[in-house]
């Protein structure tokens, strides 16, 4: 007869239900103590306010300065998925979070001791957990910062978005130089050249070796413009003369490009972002939610409480087996 009991106890609705109703001081009780000691603990919790910043990377962030490293000026646009993902590259750099943690003193601000061991790597933790980048379906990039104070929490994702274009500026302005002393140097060694060629064609003009009337026809890329009845006075040498002038004065002006635009990438600054949404002060915490935390912490006492009540219970009616 007990083992019958027994087994209606494990599976029979009703004597689960009656179980309840006949503990339901106990439930109840168990259901405000919770209610009251996880009301208590969520408002411990300090809240923390969530301000995003959305951009687009411009079409700079691929095309670089117009023309430099032999790259094409793309057309204005944004939205690509390689320029996407250069940004989100450029903020995980060391320069940009270590400036941001000296800004703001994010060690003080986070409570972190200086002294205390690994300190640095507490602050990283602590910044990651709080900081967030994402790339959209849309290939935008969203800057995320969570932060117990709203005004923080925003100016922090504005100066973020910011430090971008000045990343990027100054790693172009890094590979401009460079490439700037290697081109200048070149550049000034052709004109050297070309000078060298106006000065030998103006001696040959001083020692008469060359018609003083053909000289503007050949500073000007002779034989061209010639008539038949002139061509006859340009003796081979002369010709391969001026075909050596004439290409290095074609160098001459590929390379004065070539400098200008290192020194455009070593001094101008581009904009490599489009800021559609500036973060704004958050007026609504993000964290936590207090009426999910009781309701879960509530209802988590409840069935706890069941479970170990179920168990005695199903224990004790095994004993009297």
């Amino acid at each position: 007869m007990a083992e019958s009991n027994s087994n209606d106890f494990r599976v029979s609705s009703f004597d689960f239900a009656g179980f309840v109703v006949r503990r339901w001081k106990l439930f109840l009780i168990t259901a405000i103590a919770s209610f009251i000691i996880s009301a208590g603990v969520s408002l411990l919790i300090k809240p923390m306010y969530l301000s995003t910043v959305t951009l687009y990377p411009s079409s700079s962030v691929t095309a670089g300065a117009p023309g430099l490293f032999d790259g094409e000026n793309a057309a204005i646009g944004f939205g690509d998925e390689a320029a996407t993902e250069k940004v989100l590259q450029i903020l995980m750099a060391d320069s940009i979070s270590d400036f941001i943690a000296a800004r703001y003193n994010l060690m003080e601000h986070y409570g972190i001791d200086p002294e205390e061991r690994y300190p640095s790597s507490k602050l990283k933790e602590r910044m990651n957990k709080n900081i967030s980048f994402r790339k959209t379906r849309f290939m935008s990039v969203e800057v995320n910062v969570l932060d117990r104070e709203p005004e923080m929490a925003a100016d922090i994702a504005n100066d973020i978005a910011a430090l971008i274009d000045s990343t990027f500026n100054w790693l172009l302005q890094e590979a401009g130089n460079k490439l700037l002393h290697v081109v200048e140097s070149q550049y000034r060694q052709q004109t050297e050249v070309v000078m060298a060629y106006e000065d030998s064609l103006l001696a040959s003009v001083s020692d008469q070796s060359v018609d003083e009337r053909f000289l503007p026809l050949i500073l000007s890329g002779a034989g061209q413009g010639l008539s038949a009845d002139n061509r006859d006075l340009y003796t081979p040498r002369s010709l391969r003369f001026l075909l050596n002038y004439e290409t290095a004065i074609a160098d001459q002006g590929l390379l004065r490009k070539r400098y200008i635009e290192a020194r455009m990438a070593a001094s101008e600054q581009l904009p490599y972002t489009l800021v559609i949404n500036r973060a704004r002060i958050p007026e609504k915490k993000a964290f936590p939610d207090r009426s999910s935390i009781v309701i879960l912490s509530t209802l988590s006492a409840m069935l706890l409480l069941l479970i170990v009540t179920v168990s005695i219970e199903s224990l004790s009616l095994k004993g009297r087996d």
